[in-house]
């Protein structure tokens, strides 16, 4: 009898471990969805499902809803963007739009100097001027294919011009963060203001983009759902041109661990 003991334990044993590798499988696809995870007893408090205002409205969905609409949407793929970031180049490139400098110790000012790393002016193709008189103006990169001039102002901040329409940082944003719908008649935009993350949505006019949902929009939203304003998406992507899919980290406790939340906002 002891043997045949054996052998039903180990005949169950076998016949269990079959269908371990296909819900091993299912766990991990979970997981690599990044779905909400308990962290020690932490509970969960009541959050809303949804808020509006005159422009959007933003509905709470799943993990799962969120990546496998993702993987069904017509997500346009990264521009190949010509980023000249070498400033010997850059300056040969823009010897007409931008004038160097230097700071002057002596008379604690800006300068010209053709052999300066710092921006001192910026002329724009439509005749617009740009004049900085401090030290805190540095090049990051030129992209000669938009005619896009990035710079970097004081605590790392974003300064961006498109120098052909004389649009600045808050219009023209990071080229290399731009989220486009399929056909490109919206895009979710960002810069960095050197204290947050700022996010807006613009709408295609004629050959221009022009915000129609900005900062302050979001973060309203934002901190009626969490209880505070946008920090950063973790992940966003437009299923088409009016819905827009998000993920928001939310800190639960005081140390900031975090988790993720899922959002479908619609434009109206």
């Amino acid at each position: 009898m002891r043997k045949i003991a054996v052998i039903l334990s180990v005949f169950t044993l076998v016949t269990s471990s079959c269908g371990q590798p296909a819900k091993q499988q299912k766990e991990e696809n979970l997981n690599s969805a990044d779905t909400l995870s308990v962290v020690d007893n932490f509970k969960m408090p009541e959050l809303p499902n949804s808020t509006e205002n005159e422009l959007f409205h933003i509905q709470k969905i799943d993990s799962i809803s969120y990546f496998s609409t993702k993987e069904k949407s017509n997500i346009p793929p990264k521009a190949g963007l010509n980023k000249i970031t070498d400033l010997s180049q850059a300056k040969e490139m823009l010897k007409e739009q931008v004038v160097w400098g230097r700071y002057d110790e002596e008379t604690y000012k800006m300068v010209e100097d053709e052999q300066g790393k710092i921006v001192y002016k910026v002329i724009f193709r439509n005749g617009k001027i740009v004049l900085y008189d401090y030290p805190e103006v540095g090049f990051i990169a030129y992209f000669p294919q938009e005619d896009i001039l990035f710079l970097e102002g004081g605590h790392t901040s974003d300064i961006i011009f498109n120098l052909t329409t004389g649009a600045e940082t808050k219009e023209v944003g990071d080229p290399e963060h731009i989220r486009y719908s399929p056909s490109k008649q919206r895009r979710l935009n960002t810069y960095y203001s050197g204290q947050s993350t700022i996010y807006f949505i613009q709408e295609k006019s004629g050959d221009e983009y022009k915000t129609t949902v900005d900062m302050e929009s979001l973060n309203s939203a934002s901190e009626k759902l969490i209880g505070y304003g946008i920090e950063y998406f973790l992940d966003a992507f437009w299923q088409n041109d009016t819905v827009l899919y998000f993920v928001l980290p939310y800190y639960y406790d005081e140390g900031r661990k975090e988790t993720k939340l899922y959002y479908r906002l619609t434009l109206k």
